[in-house]
């Protein structure tokens, strides 16, 4: 552990316990044989469909999060009126956000067992951090939306999504557990 990376500890054997394969059968006429896992299994780092589309949607998010909230900023700056795409951008970026956010939370629920053979900083991080901060932002991106649709001025519009939005967007790039961080550097990336 003084390395800075968490690993499972090696589980050894006594001495004089040899190890063994365990026989697994498919059929009653054939018996192969499945070798032993040299460390326990880690729940947590299972690459799955779910995985790799929270992954993969999580680019989708910023993108969205940050163009509407770069372009209501400059129509906002601009004193100009809100264009249909302004509006669209605003609209897709806040169903992705919930999308990402359903994602999230399957995740979560399905891994939340495997927060307990963490290192205490990657158990906080997954387990409050990342969570937290994630549902944070995406409070922040529906509420900036929602204040957004019931104001009765352009200007009023514009500025409600862009400090709410880019808001949004600082705390999701913080909360991303990037590959230069201790906590994503084995995660595999896209």
């Amino acid at each position: 552990m003084n390395s800075g990376t968490w690993r499972f500890p090696q589980v050894r054997s006594p001495a004089f316990v040899r190890p063994h394969r365990t026989p697994v059968r498919h059929t009653p006429q054939a018996t192969t044989f499945a070798p032993l896992r040299s460390e326990p299994h880690n729940p947590f780092m299972d690459q799955n469909i779910l995985t790799f589309f929270h992954s993969l949607l999580r680019y989708a998010v910023l993108l969205f999060v940050a163009a509407a909230g770069f372009v209501a900023l400059m129509g906002w700056l601009r004193q100009r009126p809100i264009l249909v795409y302004e509006r669209m951008l605003a609209v897709v970026a806040m169903v992705l956000c919930h999308i990402q956010l359903a994602i999230g939370l399957a995740l979560y629920g399905m891994r939340f067992k495997a927060f307990e053979l963490m290192a205490p900083s990657h158990q906080r991080y997954w387990k409050m951090e990342h969570i937290a901060m994630m549902i944070a932002a995406i409070a922040l991106v529906t509420i900036g939306r929602m204040l957004s649709k019931r104001a009765k001025e352009e200007p009023i519009k514009q500025r409600h999504v862009a400090i709410f939005y880019l808001i949004a967007l600082v705390l999701m790039l913080a909360g991303i557990p990037w590959p230069f961080t201790e906590v994503g550097r084995d995660l595999g990336w896209l």
